[in-house]
């Protein structure tokens, strides 16, 4: 049932890479029986997407880091 919105919506995002919307939506489901727990595996797929998010992004910018970083 989520495998459909996910490839329109992931295909309207990126006509190339559509399956990683089609995965995430499918792993937010998998082994959960009820609808709470879809809602609470989603919302920690969210979570974790936006922490890894920002460790990513805040890493390379860690005060004290002074490592050359590619300026290509």
């Amino acid at each position: 049932m989520a495998g459909a919105p996910a490839i329109v919506l992931g295909r309207l995002l990126s006509p190339d890479h559509y399956y990683w919307a089609v995965a995430a939506a499918l792993l937010a489901f998998a082994g959960t029986s009820t609808s709470a727990e879809s809602v609470t595996e989603a919302g920690s797929a969210v979570v974790g997407t936006l922490l890894g998010l920002g460790v990513g992004v805040g890493a390379p910018n860690w005060p004290g880091d002074t490592r050359p970083r590619c300026s290509s």
